[in-house]
């Protein structure tokens, strides 16, 4: 222990956590990714498995050692280690697609209002005025007089018009969570949505922020230099979105 009481590993110690943060990379990709040979040009499991190649990577074996070196001693359960990996992941997909996220959000949500929209509509027309419809009368025949298969096709809809609008609540509590603003398209976007997204990760794992690490995983995996006032500014910038504070 150093004298400001921040931890002081060895670079033998470093070393050895490095290798075993390796074998956690190496069992989320043979379970998560697939082969190599499958992979697209530019998709996102591509992004992903150049991700576990720089962890893997001799040159950051004393960053990554120290960033397992600072989570081991609050393993419980023995899969953490994986679960760090696979929150590395979800997060370098996010940052790297933050820029395209406004555009694509709002497309979708245009799309999900006009669905429920439509949705309505089919609704009430078949709950409530088709019985006043003799066009209809005459198209459907026998078929309106089965009142069972009639009832069945109105509680069809009811519960697309019920999807659709969970979805959008869903779809719009989402991209609150991210913590999106204006500036989502500024060069630090990418850095801001990884450490907050990490932050979560690493908060739902071990139940307590490790902002070191999270530094420490910033830099391996966007190249990118990164301080700890960072990754606490993400990180609580999200929480204010989501209407809670955070230490």
């Amino acid at each position: 222990m150093s004298k400001r009481g921040i931890p002081s590993y060895s670079v033998k110690a470093k070393r050895e956590a490095w290798q075993r943060a390796k074998k956690a990379a190496d069992a989320v990709e043979a379970t998560a990714l697939g082969k190599r040979e499958a992979d697209a040009p530019g998709g996102a499991v591509r992004q992903e498995r150049l991700l576990l190649d720089r962890l893997r990577d001799e040159n950051h074996a004393r960053y990554v050692g120290e960033a397992w070196l600072r989570i081991e001693p609050h393993f419980k359960n023995g899969d953490e280690g994986q679960r760090v990996i696979r929150g590395l992941l979800d997060a370098v997909t996010l940052s790297k697609n933050i820029t395209l996220m406004p555009d694509d959000y709002r497309r979708s949500m245009k799309r999900l209002k006009e669905l429920k929209g439509f949705a309505d509509q089919l609704y009430v027309y078949f709950a409530d005025r088709i019985a006043r419809d003799p066009l209809w009368m005459i198209i459907a025949g026998s078929r309106l007089n089965n009142e069972r298969h009639f009832r069945d096709m109105v509680v069809s809809l009811e519960r697309i018009r019920l999807f659709l609008a969970t979805r959008e609540e869903q779809f719009s509590h989402m991209f609150d969570q991210i913590g999106l603003t204006r500036e989502s398209k500024a060069p630090v976007a990418p850095r801001a949505v990884f450490t907050s997204a990490l932050s979560d990760a690493i908060q739902n794992i071990f139940g307590k922020w490790l902002d070191e690490v999270v530094r420490i995983l910033t830099e391996v995996a966007l190249d990118m230099e990164t301080n700890i006032d960072q990754v606490k500014h993400a990180r609580k910038n999200t929480a204010r979105r989501r209407g809670r504070t955070e230490a």
